[in-house]
């Protein structure tokens, strides 16, 4: 295959991706081949059009990325990370956040934006929240709890995030 812009954009979505939850848990190339045994490179074929398309195609990478790297003990908060990363580097971005599909994309989830989103918006259980040890269940309960206090999950919850 020719070297393209999309295998550009991929391999750089791969490498931000393993960045984003790479610190005191595995290799790039790990998450690589995690991330390939998943559909998420080929996302944008893909017929998502509702909250509930997507959280059925992000529960089933997610759980295709912790099975792949079980033996690194991947949480469904570590894999959730991956795939908002990932996403947002191949979809979100080039797309400059527009369309219905950046809409239904959950933003990466981590210590600065649970902390900050404690303290602006008064949710100050949500600064012991450790992301890298969310279960399926409790990222999804995060997620309710996120829309029940009007704050939509997806890149524009970002403003509450800060390189420090």
């Amino acid at each position: 295959m020719k070297y393209s812009i999309n295998k550009h954009i991929q391999m750089f979505a791969t490498w931000t991706a393993a960045r984003a939850v790479q610190r005191s848990f595995t290799t790039t190339k790990k998450i690589k081949a995690a991330i390939e045994k998943t559909s998420l490179p080929s996302f944008s074929k893909l017929k998502i059009r509702t909250d509930a398309d997507f959280e059925d195609f992000h529960r089933i990478c997610a759980k295709t990325i912790m099975h792949s790297l079980k033996k690194e003990k991947c949480t469904y908060g570590r894999a959730s990370k991956i795939i908002a990363v990932y996403l947002k580097t191949t979809i979100i971005l080039p797309l400059n956040g527009k369309g219905r599909i950046c809409s239904l994309i959950h933003c990466p989830i981590d210590r600065i934006l649970l902390t900050n989103i404690a303290k602006e918006q008064k949710l100050k259980h949500l600064k012991k929240t450790i992301w890298t040890k969310l279960n399926e269940e409790k990222y999804w309960q995060l997620i309710l709890e996120l829309r029940a206090n009007d704050l939509t999950p997806d890149w524009k919850l970002e403003e509450h995030w800060e390189i420090n």
